[in-house]
């Protein structure tokens, strides 16, 4: 009995510990915060043929488990997705989206960083991480 209230602290410290592990931060990437940031994000867009062409450039500090995720939609809803995982062991991680200007307005990229640790060889992503929304059209050159 009298370890009962020990038991009890330790169990409630794993239990919250093991939780924390997996929080994932969302952070919104707008012009704003790659001006602000130029370490971490370079964005740059070129309008040709009736399509946007998105580069993006994301620098990494160390290796990490990376996600991109791109969903092209119009008004009547989602006409495509990829989903890319890549455990990024670069100095920097380059995507690039392509899309027609009728998709813009609804369309995002979002990419999911992640730790990630080796096991006998195999590299296993651990959960929680930071995701970063990129809403495509805030980098779009205005239309003329």
């Amino acid at each position: 009995m009298k370890y009962l209230p020990l038991f009890s602290i330790a169990l409630a410290f794993m239990l919250f510990c093991s939780g924390a592990q997996a929080l994932t931060v969302e952070q919104q990437v707008t012009p704003q915060f790659v001006k602000d940031h130029p370490d971490r994000f370079k964005i740059a867009v070129e309008q040709r043929e009736g399509m946007m062409h998105f580069k993006i450039v994301y620098t990494l500090r160390e290796p990490r488990y990376l996600v991109s995720h791109f969903t092209a939609r119009n008004e009547t809803g989602v006409l495509a997705e990829s989903h890319c995982p890549l455990f990024a062991r670069e100095h920097s991680a380059t995507f690039y989206v392509d899309l027609s200007k009728e998709c813009l307005a609804n369309s995002r990229f979002t990419l999911s960083e992640h730790f990630f640790s080796s096991d006998n060889g195999q590299d296993v992503p651990i959960p929680g991480g930071t995701e970063y929304i990129v809403r495509l059209k805030d980098f779009a050159p205005a239309s003329k």
